[in-house]
């Protein structure tokens, strides 16, 4: 959107002292944002007013010629190929060094052999108009010689703005809310933009029907007779032009004028059009388009509609598209001669669809989307009248205004207290300055003596404006954000709360992902029939979705494994191993207890968080199953569990081999399983490796961390750490928990163990695996490799005394 400060200074003073760069930074601090600040001297400087002197054939092109120019000074040869130019003629020319209003850089060329020192220019390329047919013919009085912007008294500054900083402000899309603000945050006057209404002593009427009362709440049409259709004087295509809008004739001009100035759109029909015939009397409809109803909108495309769509019809066919755009059947021309002004106010809703489903998005059409106030129809169709009447003196008023209305505006009033404000905005006000800033923005402000504020919104301002807080941002922006004091937030400091299932999921992943070198996987909840049944689950057991996305995805998991599977199996070809775990939620279909009483029909099912780890390999030796335990080990000693025990599992998963799967027990607590993939399942989904799994249930983890000692803070070590590794190879039966054991009571200094890798293979023996270990040594002094180098012997002598145990070196 483009602002012309010259147009906008009609409406209200603004402080000589203000620059318009500096109300450039104003209105994007207080208002809206401006994305640049334009001159127009600037914009048109080195392009000036050159007679014609003489015309020639250039000597290579019949269709160029060569002017000379006389330009105020020395003459100036310029190759030109417009047929409108005579001698004697005044026309813009631009200079070399010039720059064009679209950026083009005026150089010396050579045109076919020929130099040419400049350029003559038509009216498109210096946005003054939309006729590129041949030269700008300036008028006699003109100065050779002359800057063009002081000809055509461009001399004005143009603020660009970005409509996205006021979408939500259908007041500020005119220069009278525009002024408005202006006034407030340079303190400079507003003047009055109330015309009187013209008075009509006619008693003929524009027959309007109003068919869809949901999407027009206002629609009011006049016609007016005898007019000229001409162009418009200077002043107003000058306005249009600073403002982006291409002039076109007197009467659309007007319409634009005053969408601009008041920010209400207007559309003029041509009367005699719209009646169709010889019958004299007028019928204007607003209905819905009918099915595949077909309208040539005034950009020459037709336009295929739906009953979606609103329309302006007469009793037989659409004239316009409500709100967005004319019909070519209806259009002002040189030959209209009776004219009908329609000020309507349409639903933002349907105005939006139509445009946005057509791809024909106009001046008009962003207005109406954006909610506009139905009282100014009443504004804008009175200072169209006066228009009229201003540049067709001879025009007549045939009928009176026809108002058909259908909307009510209930004034909401906002209530708050002066130290609601002051508390939320951090800092206080005066209250009388909150007054002042409101009233100034139009709201009716009472205050009582409770300093409770009573706030009246204005009619322009019921689309964005419906509670306190939104009066809270006018007064803050209007004060000035750049105002508020810097001060931190005075508030009482305090440990964060905890989550302990939060913190057990987080320390579990942290281990995993170390030392074994797992690789977490997340699955969706949800599984299909076909995936269980080949599991041995029955699909009929689970709870069904009503509507899922997919086939895949139709019934919730009740355990992780069965995903676990499905990863492993896209995965088998790229690896020997395959490490991954997975911490989720399970769902039964049992009652969760937090519907269990609840008004609702509808339960929630029970769910537990489980964690599932899954290891896979090429080998079926059975040693996989004790790797597995190993890991378990691990995950729960590093969890602080001393304790830990294997009783084979009683109760085994449908997909588990039933002789190998073991229940995992610490403090007396049964935490979950590892077992052994059975072959059925593995043939059934096609998986190539020997798998293992296990499947712990978080609650029971987390009600044995919640049952161990806790750890204390200790102090940061003043010595540093020395660390060793240590890999065994041993009975494949000997647990982790063993060995960790043996190794931390072999001496004082140590202080912590990793075990890093579990392996088996061919290599190391029949029933064999080995161990690596992390071993980290700490002192309150600092350690010699000689004392380490002690201990680490004291500790392969005491495995290879306890377990048989040999060093891996190889």
């Amino acid at each position: 959107m483009y602002l012309s400060l010259n147009w906008l200074r009609e409406y209200v003073e603004i402080p000589k002292n203000i620059t318009p760069q500096d109300l450039a930074d104003l209105l994007s601090l207080h208002v809206v944002e401006i994305d640049d600040v334009i001159s127009q001297r600037e914009q048109y400087k080195n392009i000036i007013v050159g007679k014609i002197i003489s015309i020639g054939p250039h000597p290579d092109a019949d269709k160029l010629q060569k002017v000379t120019i006389d330009a105020g000074g020395d003459n100036l040869e310029i190759i030109c190929g417009a047929q409108n130019i005579e001698v004697g003629q005044l026309v813009p020319v631009a200079l070399l060094g010039a720059i064009l209003p679209d950026g083009m850089v005026i150089k010396q060329t050579k045109i076919r052999g020929e130099n040419s020192y400049g350029m003559l220019c038509s009216q498109k390329e210096l946005k003054l108009g939309e006729d590129h047919s041949g030269i700008f013919i300036l008028e006699n009085n003109a100065k050779v010689g002359q800057q063009i912007y002081e000809l055509l008294e461009l001399d004005d500054y143009i603020l660009e703005i970005d409509n996205k900083s006021l979408t939500n402000r259908p007041d500020l899309w005119g220069y009278i809310g525009i002024a408005r603000e202006v006034s407030i945050i340079t303190s400079g006057l507003l003047k009055d933009y109330n015309k009187p209404a013209m008075l009509v002593e006619s008693d003929s009427v524009i027959n309007v029907k109003l068919e869809n009362t949901h999407d027009c709440a206002r629609y009011m049409a006049v016609q007016i007779a005898d007019v000229d259709i001409v162009e418009s004087p200077w002043w107003l295509k000058k306005r249009l032009i600073s403002s982006g809008v291409r002039p076109i004739n007197n009467i659309v001009d007007i319409t634009n004028y005053i969408m601009l100035e008041i920010g209400q759109p207007m559309h003029a029909f041509d009367y005699n059009l719209v009646k169709g015939g010889a019958d004299e009397q007028v019928n204007i409809v607003i209905r819905n388009a009918h099915a595949d109803e077909v309208i040539e909108t005034l950009d020459g495309e037709s336009r295929k509609l739906d009953d979606n769509d609103l329309v302006i019809a007469n009793l037989n066919v659409p004239v316009a598209l409500a709100g967005v755009m004319g019909s070519v059947s209806s259009q002002i021309t040189g030959q209209t001669s009776d004219i009908i002004f329609e000020s309507a106010n349409f639903n933002n809703i349907t105005v939006r669809k139509t445009s946005s489903k057509l791809g024909l998005r106009t001046e008009s059409s962003m207005r109406f989307e954006k909610g506009i106030d139905p009282n100014l129809a009443e504004l804008a169709l009175n200072r169209a009248m006066l228009l009229v009447k201003e540049l067709c003196p001879n025009s007549n008023i045939k009928t009176k205004i026809t108002d058909v209305k259908n909307f009510a505006q209930d004034l909401s009033v906002i209530k708050f207290s002066h130290n609601w404000l002051k508390s939320t905005i951090g800092f206080e006000i005066d209250k009388i300055q909150v007054g002042q800033i409101l009233e100034a923005l139009g709201f009716k402000v009472e205050v009582n003596i409770e300093n409770e504020f009573s706030i009246v919104v204005p009619t322009w301002r019921f689309r964005d404006v419906s509670i306190k807080e939104d009066i809270l941002e006018e007064v803050a922006r209007i004060y000035g954000y750049n105002k508020i004091i810097r001060k931190m937030p005075n508030a009482e400091l305090s440990s964060p709360i905890i989550e302990p299932e939060i913190s057990l999921v987080y320390t579990i992943k942290k281990i995993l992902a170390g030392a074994p070198g797992y690789s977490e996987v997340q699955n969706y909840s949800f599984t299909s029939f076909g995936h269980l049944s080949k599991c041995g689950k029955d699909p009929n057991e689970h709870i069904k979705l009503a509507n899922p996305i997919s086939e895949d995805h139709v019934y919730l998991r009740q355990n992780l494994i069965p995903n676990n599977l499905g990863n492993i199996k896209n995965n088998q070809a790229s690896f020997d191993e395959i490490r991954i775990f997975e911490i989720g939620n399970v769902f039964s279909t049992h009652e969760s207890d937090l519907s269990k009483g609840g008004e609702s029909e509808e339960k929630l099912p029970y769910q537990e968080k489980r964690l599932s780890v899954c290891f896979a390999s090429n080998n079926d030796t059975g040693k996989d199953f004790e790797v597995l335990k190993g890991v378990v080990e691990y995950l729960l000693v590093e969890l602080g569990c001393k304790e830990v025990s294997w009783q084979k599992s009683t109760q085994v998963p449908i997909w588990c081999d039933k002789e190998v799967c073991a229940n995992v027990f610490c403090s007396g607590i049964d935490l979950g399983f590892v077992a052994v993939i059975n072959l059925d399942v593995e043939k059934k989904l096609n998986l190539k490796k020997h798998i293992v799994v296990c499947e712990l249930r978080i609650p029971a983890v987390m009600q044995l961390v919640a049952g161990l000692e806790k750890r204390a803070y200790k102090k940061q070590e003043k010595y540093p750490s020395a660390w060793r590794d240590l890999s065994f190879v041993l009975n494949e039966k000997i647990s982790y928990n063993e060995v960790s054991n043996e190794i931390k009571d072999t001496d004082l200094l140590i202080k912590s163990l990793e075990l890093f890798d579990v392996y088996s293979g061919e290599s190391l023996g029949k029933n064999n695996k080995s161990m690596a270990f992390h071993i980290r040594y700490q002192a309150d002094r600092n350690l010699e490799g000689d004392e380490i180098d002690a201990i680490q012997k004291k500790i392969i002598a005491k495995l290879e005394s306890r377990f048989d145990a040999k060093v891996r070196d190889f």
